[in-house]
């Protein structure tokens, strides 16, 4: 497992127990880290997709509920980045 990935972990744990406006800010927070490496070309195209399989994978415990709007808002994003930003992509 990544570094990145462990102190996500750890934070998920504590995420379970915060307020689900606290969790909203956590999520974003997460995701515009990852977005960022991509921009930033800190990740190949396999460790993108790892992260943000595992931010998903990670968000799914927390807001299962919540997932297909996820997926829309997150998922998305994450795949246009990965094409627009990831050599080997168009």
């Amino acid at each position: 497992m990544a570094a990145g990935q462990k102190e996500w972990s750890r934070a998920f744990e504590h995420f379970k127990q915060t307020d689900e406006s606290r969790q909203v800010a956590m999520i974003r927070d997460i995701v515009d880290d990852v977005c960022d490496r991509i921009q930033n070309g800190l990740v190949d195209k396999a460790a993108a997709r790892e992260l943000t399989a595992s931010v998903r994978f990670q968000v799914g415990w927390i807001i299962p509920d919540q997932m297909e709007l996820y997926d829309r808002i997150y998922g998305s994003r994450f795949e246009r980045l990965i094409r627009q930003f990831i050599r080997g992509e168009p």
